[in-house]
């Protein structure tokens, strides 16, 4: 029995020397730069570590690591912890140090090709060179923007544009305003001349007053509504683009007294196709369009002036000498029209200038 405790005692011994003879990992790291680090700096690292046979990177950052001699970039500012963890079997030893991140301030910067000789369509190349910044921002100055770091873009429209590159990053924005010339490319107007003048008149309305009840509320109408119209090609493709309508409606109206029918003269231009619009502005309650025909328009499918006869007859339609404006894909164009009698419509002339974004004026016809 003295021999059997003997024994378990001498084994406990040598098991307590076997564990203290163990090696025992020893944590170790330094890196480099260590000092004027910024955002997008590659940190080397350098392992020193000792008596370990695995490690953990923990870098502070949400990011990790088990390789023994890892690399690592920061995408943002700060002061970062970053801890080693060296093992060996069950023993873990640690070590950690910090890291400043600085983010510098960005500095905006860009080029574009080509400089000189721009025209309206031409794409320009725009080379981003700027520094310290993880994000851009560009303004044509056409109403258009980007946020690519090295965009492509075209100008519609002849004119002096301010061009503004805003570079950012965490810490600040910085930004950068040049002007890029835009010349127009050559007018290419195709002019057509109507003759004979086409001419749209619509039937006259005549009345039969018709009493039902002492009230006289309606009367019946001789003849029945009627209208009509002109489609044409503008420019020379041999597909009707545009049609022009006149007409006449009647409305019940019996504020005359006279139990009487009130007419309404109804003029409308609509597009044949999804390509082509008519440009009004919204401030314009006829056709008269005297100015560049392109600016501060909307453009529609369609539009309609109505003129009202008063009960006891007599109409000015409202305009006597007009162009309408129209756009055909990326093509302007006017069409020139004045009233007949009080009661129709002459097309005269249009034209349309086949340059694409070229603008074209009222009447112009080279």
């Amino acid at each position: 029995m003295k021999k059997k405790f003997f024994l378990l005692i001498l084994l406990a011994f040598f098991a307590c020397k076997k564990n203290e003879l163990e090696p025992k990992p020893k944590a170790c790291f330094s890196f480099s730069p260590d000092n004027g680090l910024k955002t997008g700096d590659t940190l080397k690292f350098s392992n020193c570590s000792e008596n370990a046979t695995s490690y953990f990177w923990d870098f502070g950052d949400s990011t990790s690591s088990l390789e023994k001699i890892p690399t690592h970039i920061f995408e943002k500012s700060g002061n970062f912890k970053i801890i080693l963890s060296a093992k060996y079997k069950n023993y873990v030893d640690t070590i950690s140090k910090y890291a400043f991140i600085n983010v510098l301030k960005p500095k905006a910067c860009f080029l574009y090709s080509p400089v000189t000789g721009l025209r309206t369509g031409d794409t320009l190349k725009f080379t981003n060179c700027s520094e310290n910044a993880t994000s851009f921002l560009w303004d044509f100055g056409d109403g258009k923007t980007s946020t690519d770091k090295t965009p492509n873009h075209f100008f519609m429209y002849s004119g002096n544009y301010n061009v503004k590159l805003t570079s950012a990053n965490d810490n600040s924005t910085d930004s950068i305003t040049k002007v890029v010339v835009i010349n127009p490319k050559p007018d290419n107007i195709l002019y057509h001349k109507l003759e004979p003048q086409v001419s749209l008149y619509s039937v006259r309305y005549y009345y039969l007053p018709v009493t039902l009840n002492p009230y006289c509320n309606y009367v019946i109408p001789f003849p029945e509504d009627s209208s009509t119209s002109y489609s044409f090609d503008v420019n020379g493709d041999s597909i009707n683009d545009f049609k022009i309508t006149a007409s006449h409606s009647a409305i019940t109206n019996d504020n005359c007294g006279h139990c009487n029918y009130h007419f309404e003269y109804n003029i409308s231009i609509s597009s044949l196709s999804t390509n082509d619009s008519i440009g009004y502005k919204t401030d314009e309650t006829t056709f008269g369009f005297g100015y560049s025909l392109f600016n501060n328009l909307v453009y529609t499918s369609g539009i309609t002036l109505s003129v009202s006869y008063p009960c006891n007859g007599g109409v000015s339609l409202g305009f006597s000498d007009s162009y309408i404006a129209f756009k055909l894909k990326n093509n302007y164009g006017w069409i020139h029209i004045y009233s007949a009698d009080n009661n129709g419509i002459v097309i005269s002339e249009f034209a349309i200038n086949l340059t694409d974004y070229n603008p074209i004026k009222a009447g112009q016809m080279e």
